[in-house]
């Protein structure tokens, strides 16, 4: 008797069987095909007679012999014979072979024939021909002279071609040996194979044989038949299904060898063992190759269960459902970790459920393709052994998961264990113990494309709590958006190369140590939109040693505290056939692992590229799972706008982003152990210009998926200007409270809850359900307890902790413990104790405190309602400034317990109450009026409730122990303020300074921004320790700002030990009180006695009035005036009027600094750009930064950048309080801008050739460009400020592209490599044509006679 849990019948008069009292599988002896029974549910799942194509479809296309000598010159004469086909109503296309090649021609009638650069690979834009053979594709661009085509990723020369140009279209005639096309072999007369043939043209449009072919699947094409020489079309037999060699090595296994094809082709012989384990639901397979087919083999064929069923494919993202009836799905080949993002394809239907798990994981693939039953056609998954890789095994391992539950959940759990099996598993909380920083990741927008700091503060002030900032900031702006809570990292890629690449350990990346492919070429990376500049793709083995090299030395100097990994992750695994670093696919993805994982344990919360099974230990989050990219119909990855709604292909709306048809399958199995967003191209808000219809689904879909939003804070989304803003708080408080608390959880559940799949419902671990309706009607629904009517894209969550809904046309609201918000979108809303025509937002940031911010719109919160214990106790009301420092009190703004929104003043507000409200308020204010032997006059006053104390201290310049000047013991009663008179004997500082006053409060106060008062005093020196003075004659050049004159101090008695910085330049004769000019000398070189003297404009050399330098001596202690407008360690430049980052030389984040010291955002890069060095962020690698000099009328410093192309670029910055001049001078001459602006906010841009355009982010060039001859001037305003630039040096023209990936992209060309000046001033308001006409003018051609050309002072120049 046979063991109980097996048995097995290999009896000549039955078909051999597996049983092991849970399944029943059977070999049919005939087909190949196998048969699943489940014995406790009954389910039956079966395999296909045949996959392959019985070409019993699709027309036919006769493929003819050519004629002997058949020449490529592009005269058709000798087609005459062929049978040719219409491509459409203007072209015709036909296809000939003999032994050694397979010939196309193409007729085409086009009277305006585009056909590109050479090189060009952007098929849309130009006009082109292509024809298919099987899986072969070959395209070629009507262009004259070119003489290959482009197939397999790549230009081939074997793909021979000419094109004739003639002015009414023309004509290809291409040739290709016929042995590179498998699905041909062997070659002989009767060959059937599917063939398809198009014609595009420079506008996208594209017309194809046969009419109706969907080229995404082969079924489609013609059936394609090589004719003989005397017209015979003999049938080719085909090799048969039926097993043979039927074996039983062990009890539980079966073994026979099958004839496999490649669909279309038979390519060989497998030997094949299927194994049932006992107490298994799981029916195991091992396949070897017989006879050692080089080319990737079918080894076998997928089942289904019985009735209707979908496939669950993680086709390069979160899931797609595919009907197994539906006729051509739009999806390509399966690789596993190419375009699977899990080792596994599930199958669910009404009769069952399973999973088919790819063991071999590096090595398989599969496809979905039309298959026969005896009962029926449909769609079957081919498991395919890829073996033409290095490393690939001899036996290909892969399981049939047979799932009695038989819903898509029960699919997800299946392949949860498999990866956990892997140890492909660690949660988000693990992570969290590991690196706290991945607390910050939950709740927090990734939003690119952002100024950094400015942006962050005014995110913060708009109540978003949590935030992620990915960008190349200074050390200073970085810190900052820490202390903000927030996230910030820079972009990284250690994959694309080229001959910029830095070298790793020595060695040159490219071509050293570059990935080679098969055929030893080096392996391509990204390319380049307009396909000039190809990248290479290097050697994983390098990845770890590149990232090593670069990340130390960046988180060295700039704390940031995560990074995203471009590539790594996106791009499936790749073997390296360089016999000096071979690597093998496993090889390639255990590089991959343990460069992510070094980077992990440096601490920083780390994002990649889209996901892999395999990388959720090691990333924190995910770029580009919620999206589906294959499905794109634009060029995402390219970051192109979407300006049209026509760009918006069926394929993504039917597939991309379908409800229906989309399944969170990656967060049914890894949700809580690494967070998913979307695509950068494909973003929450990509699309809002044209379809803001779909932003609101991405806003439905991502709360229902238990994902994070990934927004642009430019126009290549939706931003964060104006209203705008209203629209990016929509996106945050409808997602981010709700991940904040579901994203450490597993998705436990996911629903179809209406026949159409339009209303929809996940459910998390920790109980929160969340209810989405993608209908085109209301619906409604029932959420913890309560009736919705959710709007089409409507949202509602509600769980332990958590209640939010957003309700496209009317609300936004989230409310937490310790968070409510609400967003209107028409009007006056109530909810949840708030009210707001715009947005308000309710958070406790600490015990005692309640922050209220109010970006947009009038309203107000009824704290009975929100927080009843507030009322009643003892509170007081601070606003708060851009910075979130409390300023100011507001106490008429709460009255019994209920919180208005004011119409002027601060837009965030706390609410201190309780034992918090309790306490001292010292504070400072300078009296105004002359004093008698003293500095100043302080008034110090106490707004607290209880008496305060501290100590005051002076300081001259800046807070620095040597530069303390005074100090004082203070002390107030409540409510009590006193004037205090400031005497100083501390004679170090002379001539003018700023006093720096701090009151250090013995205790913690409420308001600590009126502790600090900045300002100017001019003290008299005691002359007996300035020893050296001398006449100064020189002559004085009017600059911007400033006069300068040349000085030799060199053979003037005592001047060398004289100490220099701290000169006075003295008007009028004897001491006294003689005016003292603000001056400073700038010595030629350190120490040196040569150089120039430079005094303030507003303090012009008077003539005929004598003038003395005097100055004290070196010991004598005396502390010099500073300018202090650049901090070169924390990368920030600061003046009067405006304040940036500086960053690889360059100026970042430029913002506009209010009389009331609150910035505006203006300009988001000043930058180098050239088609040498590249357009965008100058990102090289900063040689030197240095400060030239440092006084009280500017400050210069030098930074030199080396940028690609082995450039140096070198920047001088000279800074004064109001303004400040660049000086560009580059090694080599680039064909671009020495200065080149992307703008924060939009504004009317005009200039010295009489443009006038908006500065919006959709205009292009506008014709400012053409119409820019030697201009001298450019502006760019708005209500809130306006920047002039003007060239002080000549200018061949201007630059300007409005349009992606950010605003004005603009700036004055030059021919000339050094000495390019441009002087910059910003503004508040929006000053006139004449006023900006008269200031360019008075800049350019500046007066001796004080002011500029009869200009006041009041724009600092």
């Amino acid at each position: 008797m046979l063991p109980a849990a097996m048995t097995l019948a290999l009896l000549l008069c039955q078909a051999p069987t597996l049983d092991n009292g849970l399944l029943r599988a059977t070999l049919d002896t005939e087909t190949g095909a196998w048969t699943v029974v489940d014995l406790e549910t009954g389910a039956t799942y079966s395999q296909p007679d045949t996959v392959r194509d019985q070409f019993s479809e699709g027309p036919e296309l006769q493929v003819r012999r050519a004629p002997a000598g058949l020449a490529l010159d592009g005269d058709l004469d000798d087609w005459a014979d062929a049978e040719w086909v219409s491509v459409g109503d203007a072209a015709r296309a036909a296809l000939l072979w003999d032994d050694e090649s397979l010939y196309a021609a193409f007729e085409v009638r086009d009277t305006s024939v585009m056909g590109g650069e050479p090189g060009a690979t952007d098929w849309s834009a130009v006009d082109h021909v292509a024809w298919w053979a099987g899986w072969d594709q070959i395209r070629y661009p009507a262009l004259e002279g070119i003489e290959r085509g482009y197939a397999w990723g790549d230009w081939q020369d074997w793909a021979e071609v000419t094109v004739a140009v003639a002015g009414d279209g023309y004509r290809v005639e291409a040739r290709s040996p016929i042995d590179y096309f498998i699905t041909l072999q062997p070659v002989t007369p009767g060959r059937l194979f599917r063939a398809a043939l198009t014609v595009g043209d420079e506008e996208g449009g594209e017309a194809a044989y046969p009419p109706d072919v969907n080229l995404a699947s082969r079924p489609t094409y013609a059936v394609a038949v090589l004719v003989g020489e005397g017209g015979e079309t003999p049938t080719v037999p085909t090799p048969g299904n039926r097993p043979r060699d039927i074996a039983a090595p062990e009890p539980d296994a079966i073994e026979y060898t099958l004839a496999v094809e490649r669909f279309e082709s038979a390519i060989g012989e497998v030997r094949c063992l299927a194994r049932l384990p006992e107490g298994a639901r799981r029916l195991e397979f091992e396949c070897r190759a017989v006879d050692g087919w080089e080319w990737d083999m079918t080894l076998m064929r997928g089942f289904l269960p019985e009735g209707d069923s979908e496939f669950i494919v993680p086709y390069y993202g979160n899931g797609l459902l595919v009907p197994t009836d539906h006729p051509a799905p739009p999806l390509d080949y399966l690789s596993v970790f190419g375009s699977l993002d899990m080792p596994g394809v599930g199958v669910v239907g009404d009769g069952g459920a399973a999973l088919c798990v790819f063991e071999s994981y590096d090595y398989l693939s599969a496809s979905l393709e039309t298959a026969i039953w005896p009962s029926r056609r449909a769609l079957s998954l081919t498991v395919i052994g890829e073996r033409d890789e290095r490393g690939a095994p001899e036996t290909y391992r892969f399981a049939w998961e047979f799932i009695p539950g038989g819903t898509a959940m029960d699919a997800a759990l299946a392949m949860r264990s498999f990866c956990v099996d892997q140890g492909w598993w660690k949660t988000l909380r693990e992570k969290r113990d590991e690196n706290p920083g991945v607390g910050r990741l939950l709740g927090a927008p990734i939003v690119w494309g952002s100024s950094g700091e400015a942006f962050a503060r005014e995110a913060a002030a708009a109540g978003v709590r949590r935030l992620h900032v990915p960008g190349s900031f200074s050390p200073g702006a970085i810190q900052a958006i820490v202390e903000l809570g927030y996230l910030t990292g820079e972009y990284d890629n250690y994959v694309d190369a080229d001959d910029q690449t830095a070298p790793i350990d020595g060695v040159p990346a490219v071509p050293d140590l570059i990935r080679r492919e098969r055929g030893g070429e080096l392996a391509k990376g990204w390319l380049t939109l307009d396909g000039l500049h190809q990248y290479y793709s290097l050697c994983s083995r390098y990845a770890l040693p590149a990232a090593q090299a670069e990340i130390t030395e960046t988180l060295r100097t700039h704390p940031y505290n995560a990074r995203f990994l471009d590539v790594h992750t996106a791009m499936g695994l790749a073997e390296c056939y360089d016999e000096n670093h071979p690597v093998t696919r496993t090889e390639d993805r255990e590089n991959k692992t343990a460069m992510l994982q070094w980077i992990r344990e440096q601490g920083v919360v780390l994002g990649g590229e889209h996901g892999r099974a395999w990388s959720v230990p090691v990333l924190d989050y995910q770029e580009g799972m919620m999206s589906c990219n294959p499905m794109f119909t634009w060029p995402a990855g390219h970051l192109v706008k979407v300006e049209r709604e026509e760009q918006i292909g069926d394929l993504y709306l039917d597939w991309g982003l379908h409800p229906a048809r989309r399944i969170p399958f990656w967060e049914m199995v890894f949700h809580g152990c690494v967070v998913s967003t979307w695509y950068w191209g494909d973003s929450v808000g990509y699309l809002e210009d044209v379809r803001p219809d779909l932003t609101d689904r991405k806003i439905a879909m991502t709360a229902l998926y238990g994902s994070a939003p990934l927004m642009w804070a430019t126009n290549l989304g939706i931003g964060f200007e104006g209203e705008r803003k209203r629209r990016f708080l929509q996106v945050y408080n409808a997602i981010c409270p709700l991940h904040e608390i579901v994203g450490w959880e597993q998705m436990v559940s996911f629903e179809y809850l209406t026949a159409d799949r339009a209303i929809q419902r996940s459910r998390f671990s920790d109980g929160t359900e969340v209810t989405a309706n993608f209908g085109d009607e209301p619906a409604a629904v029932t959420s913890a307890g309560e009736e919705w009517l959710l709007p089409p894209n409507g949202m509602v969550a509600d769980g332990p902790g958590i209640h939010a809904h957003h309700l496209p046309g009317q609300e936004t609201y989230a409310e937490r413990a310790d968070y409510r918000a609400l967003v209107s979108h028409d009007g006056l809303r109530e909810r949840g104790g708030l009210r707001t025509d715009g947005v308000l937002a309710l958070a406790t940031v600490e015990p005692g405190v309640v922050r209220v911010c109010a970006p947009l719109g009038a309203g107000g919160a009824d704290l009975a309602e929100i927080a009843p214990d507030l009322v009643g106790q003892h509170a007081r009301v601070i606003g708060l400034d851009q910075e979130l420092r409390r300023t100011t009190y507001a106490a008429e703004i709460l009255r019994e317990g209920r919180f208005t929104v004011p119409a002027e003043g601060p837009r965030v507000w706390e609410i201190v109450h309780g034992d918090a409200a309790h306490g001292p308020d010292l504070g400072l204010a300078l009296e105004p009026g002359a004093l008698t032997g003293a500095i100043a006059r302080v008034s110090i006053g106490n707004q607290g409730d209880e008496r305060g104390s501290g100590t005051l201290r002076l300081y001259w310049d800046r807070v620095e122990d040597g530069r303390l000047a005074g100090e004082w013991a203070v002390e107030r009663e409540a409510g009590e303020s006193e004037p205090l008179d400031l005497t100083v004997a501390d004679l170090r500082a002379v001539g003018r300074h700023t006093a720096v006053l701090v009151l250090d409060p013995a205790s913690p106060e409420l308001v600590a921004a009126d502790n600090r008062l900045d300002f100017t005093v001019a003290l008299e020196p005691d002359w007996s320790e300035w020893p050296f003075t001398v006449a100064v004659d020189a002559e004085w050049e009017r600059a911007p700002g400033c006069f300068v004159a040349p000085v030799d101090l060199g053979q003037q008695p005592g001047a060398a030990e004289a100490d220099l910085t701290a000169a006075v330049l003295v008007a009028g004769a004897g001491e006294g009180r003689a005016r003292h000019l603000a001056c400073q000398f700038e010595a030629e070189s350190a120490g040196a006695l040569r150089g120039r003297l430079v005094v303030s404009a507003a303090e012009a050399p008077v003539q005929d009035v004598p003038l003395r330098l005097v100055a004290p001596a070196r010991d004598a202690g005396v502390l010099g005036p500073v300018g202090g407008r650049v901090d070169i360690e924390a990368g920030r430049v600061r003046g009067e009027t405006y304040e940036a980052a500086l960053l690889h030389g360059g100026l970042r984040d430029l913002r506009m600094l209010e009389p009331s010291g609150e910035p505006r955002a203006v300009i988001q890069r000043m930058i180098f750009s050239s088609a040498e060095t590249g357009w965008g962020e100058d990102q090289g690698e900063l040689l030197s930064s240095e400060i030239l000099a440092d006084g009280p009328v500017r400050t210069i410093v030098e930074c030199a950048t080396r940028l690609p192309g082995d450039v140096v670029v070198t920047r001088r910055y000279e800074l004064h309080d109001r303004f400040f001049i660049v000086d560009a001078s580059a090694t080599a001459l680039c064909g671009g801008l020495f200065n080149r602006l992307w703008y924060s906010i939009g504004g009317q841009y005009l200039d010295s050739a009489g443009a006038r355009v908006e500065v919006d982010g959709r205009g292009d060039d506008e014709g400012v460009t053409e119409a820019a001859d030697s201009p001298t001037w450019y502006a760019v305003r708005n209500d809130d400020w306006t920047h002039l630039c003007v060239a002080l040096t000549e200018a061949d023209g201007m630059s300007y592209w409005d349009a992606t990936p950010a605003l004005g992209q603009l700036g004055f060309t030059t021919s000339r490599t050094i000495g390019n000046r441009y002087l910059h001033w910003i503004g508040s308001g929006r000053l006139s044509d004449d006023r900006l006409q008269t200031l360019a003018g008075a800049i350019r051609e500046p007066s001796l006679a004080g002011g500029i050309n009869g200009m006041d002072a009041g724009e600092g120049l």
